[in-house]
């Protein structure tokens, strides 16, 4: 039973440890009682599924965003890849009256800049080398189109505009705690961004 418990919930213990220490830092910061505290931390130690963690933060503010734990680097069952070399600050995408794909293994810098003009782009991450405190993609789109590809395990914000387009999000919406946070943000004219969460 808990040979199968490990491989339904991967990484149970790596995400109990970030929630208590989120808990932790919330108390520190009077968000909770004492009472409160402990409660939720008696919960975390019983606690055996992802569902159950993640459910002592959900009605908690967010915490300033930080890198992950040398623990967190280290941990092989994370179901997405760390640069846990020197990251690059900005890198760029563009099509113009073509197609680009990147995906595999890469190296995925902190500012990431796509441009689509009458063409398009594939920007596939889930073999990547993501910063550990996360990335940027700016995205602009005119008359063409970029599709993004996140794996599992991280945090997605989606803040595009579009003007006779869109930004679209697919997958599960979840939080991650201590996981690092991938920000797709920019605009499409007569275009469009399409956003996944896939293994």
């Amino acid at each position: 039973m808990n040979e199968m418990s490990k491989r339904v919930e991967p990484g149970l213990p790596r995400l109990r440890d970030a929630v208590i220490e989120e808990l932790t830092s919330q108390y520190s910061l009077e968000r909770i009682t004492m009472e409160e505290f402990e409660t939720r931390v008696d919960a975390a130690n019983s606690a055996q599924t992802r569902a159950g963690l993640e459910s002592l933060l959900s009605d908690l503010p967010a915490l300033p965003s930080k890198g992950p734990s040398d623990a967190a680097l280290n941990d092989e069952s994370l179901p997405y890849r760390l640069n846990r070399g020197e990251v690059p600050q900005t890198g760029a995408a563009v099509c113009v009256f073509s197609g680009t794909e990147r995906r595999g293994v890469w190296i995925v810098p902190k500012l990431l800049s796509v441009l689509n003009v009458f063409g398009g782009s594939k920007i596939d991450m889930r073999e990547a080398e993501l910063p550990p405190d996360g990335a940027v993609v700016d995205v602009c789109c005119v008359f063409g189109g970029t599709e993004i590809v996140v794996p599992e395990g991280v945090n997605l914000s989606l803040e595009g505009f579009g003007f006779f387009g869109g930004f679209s999000r697919h997958g599960p919406e979840k939080r991650y705690p201590g996981a690092p946070t991938i920000t797709v943000r920019g605009i499409a004219f007569f275009g469009g961004a399409d956003v996944k969460v896939a293994r």
